[in-house]
């Protein structure tokens, strides 16, 4: 079972496989793929051990990434979001 991670901010491609080899290179990430571009914004599905706790906690290890605020309004199938730090 996947889940969707949401990366906010890239705006290259340079920037775009910076967050997907960084993603690719956590522990936690079985398996990792594109689903959708919507503008700046990237959308993955993820399968990751240990569930969404585990995934997140891995990258808040990192420097790459930054929680965002979970979109109450978006329901529990909302993704995971982060922002790219630049």
């Amino acid at each position: 079972a996947g889940l969707s991670l949401q990366v906010n901010d890239v705006q290259t491609l340079e920037e775009y496989a910076r967050v997907t080899k960084y993603l690719g290179s956590l522990a936690s990430v079985a398996r990792l793929q594109l689903m959708r571009v919507e503008g700046p914004n990237l959308v993955f599905r993820v399968e990751a051990q240990g569930g969404a706790q585990r995934l997140t906690s891995d990258i808040r290890l990192g420097t790459t990434l930054l929680p965002l605020p979970a979109d109450a309004a978006a329901g529990a199938d909302a993704p995971v979001r982060f922002r790219l730090v630049r």
